[in-house]
């Protein structure tokens, strides 16, 4: 894939809606949406996951970035739900813990 080819996809990427953009094909735009999750999630301050849409979003995709199948946005998916998780309140990670430690184990397991 070429260098321009590349950036249009990303631009193109970035104008899907969040939930889109965790789940791309394109393993580049997920690493940019993981980016953009712990950019949030520091800005995020008492708000918590409600300061922000993509925060919001990337509830309900948490598990997908525990599970991702490029090594290289697996890491930047694990770093992002790592920066969720700071913010995220103790009843998101009790109801979505069995599905991202689902994931996390298969990954560890199974590579």
């Amino acid at each position: 894939m070429g260098g321009d080819e590349e950036a249009s996809q990303l631009a193109d990427a970035a104008k899907l809606p969040w939930e889109e953009r965790f789940k791309h094909s394109f393993w580049k735009a997920r690493v940019a949406a993981y980016e953009c999750v712990c950019k949030e999630a520091a800005a995020a301050g008492e708000d918590g996951v409600d300061a922000s849409t993509c925060l919001k979003a990337f509830g309900d995709c948490a598990k997908h970035a525990a599970g991702d199948t490029n090594a290289n946005a697996l890491d930047s998916g694990l770093d992002a739900l790592n920066a969720f998780l700071a913010v995220a309140d103790e009843d998101y990670a009790a109801g979505h813990a069995a599905g991202i430690m689902s994931n996390v184990v298969s990954k560890g397991m199974n590579g």
